[in-house]
């Protein structure tokens, strides 16, 4: 995407954000690049598209993974593990001192490491639970009326 693009979805974004509060601006700005590039055949003229993606899920599996690579994998594996529990904890933490609700730091743990084994089996990316995730959906007020984004009652 070259930056004419991109400054056009961030004023679009923060267009709509402005004038319209209640209506998903980056939504709005998806939607917008799907049709343009849909009806200007855009992706004739260089604009990058993601092409076809796969319906349904994938079968589960055990990944393929080469017995000499599994150390420089651990390795890799052992740094997100920190960074993902810090994180994840941090955010927990501060949400829940904010909001005045306690969390269970084992049940968050299990929780993410069964959403890890889950997309381990899938061909996922790994899991956590991300400050700039947790803030959009507070700042759009998901916490607020949403099960699954806040154990909230």
């Amino acid at each position: 995407m070259d930056p004419c693009h991109r400054v056009g979805a961030i004023a679009l974004i923060i267009l709509i954000r402005r004038t319209f509060p209640v209506i998903p601006g980056a939504l709005v700005a998806l939607v917008a690049g799907i049709l343009a590039v849909s009806l200007f055949d855009l992706d004739q003229y260089g604009v990058s598209i993601v092409g076809t993606i796969p319906a349904g899920f994938p079968a589960p599996s055990l990944p393929q993974v080469d017995i000499t690579a599994i150390p420089f994998l651990m390795a890799g594996a052992v740094g997100i593990v920190f960074i993902a529990i810090g994180e994840s904890l941090g955010v927990a933490r501060a949400y829940a001192a904010r909001y005045h609700y306690e969390i269970n730091p084992d049940q968050e743990l299990i929780a993410l490491g069964s959403a890890n084994i889950g997309c381990g089996l899938f061909q996922g990316a790994t899991v956590d639970a991300t400050l700039s995730s947790t803030a959009t959906g507070d700042v759009a007020g998901l916490g607020r009326r949403s099960q699954v984004s806040s154990p909230q009652p």
